[in-house]
């Protein structure tokens, strides 16, 4: 599934939900991509991420855990709340 790429993800994942981590995998390809100036260039990049990804499954190999990093805004919120909470006292 994951080699044609007009297979919708959502589809895809509903009906083979192991490759979720890989269509995530295959977003963040797409949004690197865009940091290319040539379109072609772009398609390139995605196709051979979509084709090695399929060929790891293809072999069985183990797809590594996706890892989401939190949006700074976050992050920056959650520092500024723990900033303002007073240290608890031990027990």
């Amino acid at each position: 599934m994951l080699r044609d790429a007009s297979v919708d993800a959502k589809r895809a994942v509903k009906v083979h939900p192991e490759l979720a981590g890989t269509y995530v995998q295959m977003r963040a390809a797409k949004l690197a991509s865009q940091r290319l100036r040539d379109p072609q260039d772009q398609q390139r990049f995605v196709a051979q991420v979509r084709a090695a990804l399929a060929d790891s499954i293809a072999r069985g190999e183990p797809l590594p855990p996706v890892r989401l990093r939190e949006r700074s805004s976050v992050r920056a919120e959650s520092r500024t709340r723990s900033d303002r909470e007073p240290p608890q006292a031990r027990s």
